[in-house]
């Protein structure tokens, strides 16, 4: 059953009609859920210029001021506000059908990816949230993330020519904190960035890494070379030697 509403063009007051219609979304064990809601507009016709007049031709009929045009259209609470009438079942993806806790016990990656990266309802991402598990792995993720930042932003004031081009010197390092390396045409070609004891970063280039211990701080000796990548200042060390770990 439809309801009456006038609305406005811009010089006629307008009939329209109106449906109320709940979407439902069936769960992994065939029982229907409310999802949200839509409203089906439909435009009759003109009624008259002059409001007075609408409103005594169709007396039971709200006005809308902001139901405006000539065409049937359709208002979706979902797209427009968010709407989520049954928030602990996932509407998509794989486990679509299943419940939030179904997720977060049989599937915990996923429930983070949907927690991180899906679009979801602020009601479905509370429920998310209210689960300890969840919570506890956001926190982590945070945390890692300050750590990261702070890393680099440390990284970022390290970095610059230290100590003398072309001196031989020992120096404590506190963490080997970036490991990696590719190959190239002489070669695989080794990098590690060492942050000293006094926060200086200094990087070995080369073939030959240093065995360094995996845990605690560790003294060398080595060769200073000053360069340059990509702009930034860079302090490289050579011909390291490990004389206490």
């Amino acid at each position: 059953m439809s309801d009456l509403i006038i609305g406005f063009t811009e010089q006629y007051y307008t009939l329209w009609s109106f449906v109320d219609e709940t979407i439902y979304v069936t769960d992994a064990n065939g029982k229907h859920w409310p999802s949200h809601k839509v409203v089906h507009y439909t435009y009759h016709k003109n009624i008259s210029m002059d409001e007075e007049a609408a409103r005594a031709a169709y007396p039971d009929a709200k006005l809308d001021m902001g139901l405006r045009g000539e065409s049937t259209w359709t208002w979706n609470a979902k797209e427009e506000e968010g709407e989520d009438l049954s928030p602990h079942i996932i509407k998509f993806g794989r486990h679509c059908g299943q419940t939030v806790d179904y997720i977060i016990e049989e599937d915990f990656e996923y429930a983070m990816w949907m927690v991180n990266k899906a679009d979801i309802s602020l009601a479905t991402r509370e429920l998310f949230h209210a689960n300890k598990k969840v919570w506890a792995r956001i926190m982590e993720e945070e945390t890692a993330h300050e750590i990261a930042k702070d890393r680099k932003e440390l990284e970022r004031l390290s970095m610059g020519h230290h100590y003398t081009n072309g001196e031989k010197v020992e120096l404590e390092i506190a963490e080997v904190y970036a490991a990696f390396g590719f190959d190239t045409q002489f070669g695989h070609c080794s990098i590690r960035k060492m942050m000293t004891t006094d926060n200086k970063t200094v990087i070995y280039m080369g073939s030959n890494p240093p065995d360094y211990p995996e845990e605690g701080k560790f003294k060398i000796k080595a060769t200073i070379k000053h360069d340059e990548y990509r702009g930034e200042k860079q302090t490289k060390i050579q011909r390291i030697k490990i004389i206490e770990s």
